[in-house]
């Protein structure tokens, strides 16, 4: 697994060398098989020899949040008197994140306790059959498990029972995760589960049948939840950065107000020549790349369309 991602010799010999050998293999190989990219997974490989170390695993024994979470501390400390990173806060996060997977993974992430719930039966039995019946892998059963647990708490809560659910429900309760706390892809992942959840609670007539086929994941996209853009506050503060007598100052400032005004492409901006530029008519001409076409600013009713 470790010649798939690191490239020099001594990476592969320091990794292949160091405890839990077995274990950080197949976590890899698990998160590779979920499509994590190779630059990703040489940082967690890095990562999970600090786990061993700040937490000194053996090859079992229960792991708990609490020493994942004083472990992350040490981690970011020490990463930060080697002045390896700028914020403690990242980097402990990124510790307890992986240590999580990972130890969930291996089945070793010991859980609180906490009080009994009305549903617990409904997700042993789940659980149980995921297991058994779907050979699924503990990180997976564990996610949908917590998914199905998280649904069934905001349906008590709303003063309703399995044998009453329906789909509303179900949409009122992804609308209202999704308007909170969760973006697309999260109410996406937990649409899925719930899917699952309800085939197998249709099985064993826990609820109406019907309900695990109406269940509809909203469409994912990649740059979901990136900004479409600066806002115009923040336009105003980069045009006024560029103020000044300099050479440079004055290129800078026509550039940000091409791309900020007109909306032009960087490499639109960056093929500008003094021959685009109509003094006389106060015309700028912006030169298509494919098909030869052209089209002018400001644009107005004849200069707007493209020409060839």
């Amino acid at each position: 697994m470790f010649e798939e991602i690191f490239e020099k010799s001594l990476s592969i010999a320091r990794h292949q060398q160091a405890p839990l050998l077995n274990e950080r293999a197949r976590f890899l190989a698990h998160l590779s098989g979920l499509g994590c990219a190779r630059s990703k997974l040489k940082t967690i490989a890095g990562q999970l020899l600090g786990i061993i170390g700040m937490l000194d695993l053996k090859e079992s024994g229960p792991v708990t949040p609490e020493q994942i979470r004083l472990g992350a501390r040490c981690w970011a400390e020490r990463q930060r008197n080697g002045r390896k990173i700028k914020s403690t806060k990242s980097s402990r996060h990124g510790f307890v994140n992986v240590a999580n997977k990972w130890m969930r993974f291996l089945d070793r992430l010991e859980q609180p306790a906490r009080e009994p719930q009305p549903f617990d039966e409904y997700l042993v039995d789940f659980a149980a059959w995921m297991e058994n019946e779907r050979g699924l892998s503990p990180a997976t059963i564990h996610s949908q498990r917590w998914q199905a647990e998280n649904f069934l708490s905001w349906l008590v809560t709303n003063g309703q029972r399995m044998n009453t659910v329906s789909i509303s429900h179900i949409e009122e309760f992804l609308a209202w995760k999704g308007k909170t706390c969760w973006n697309r892809k999260s109410v996406s992942t937990a649409a899925q589960s719930l899917r699952a959840f309800f085939r197998h609670a249709e099985f064993r007539a826990w609820c109406q049948p019907g309900i695990a086929r109406l269940i509809e994941k909203p469409r994912a996209y990649q740059k979901d939840g990136l900004p479409n853009g600066p806002t115009w506050h923040d336009v105003h503060r980069l045009v006024k950065d560029t103020e000044g007598r300099e050479p440079t100052d004055y290129r800078a400032r026509a550039m940000v107000l091409l791309l900020a005004v007109y909306g032009l492409r960087s490499s639109e901006v960056g093929r500008l020549v003094l021959s685009d530029f109509d003094w006389r008519a106060e015309l700028l001409t912006i030169k298509h790349r494919k098909g030869g076409g052209s089209r002018q600013y400001p644009p107005g009713t004849r200069s707007w369309r493209s020409r060839p």
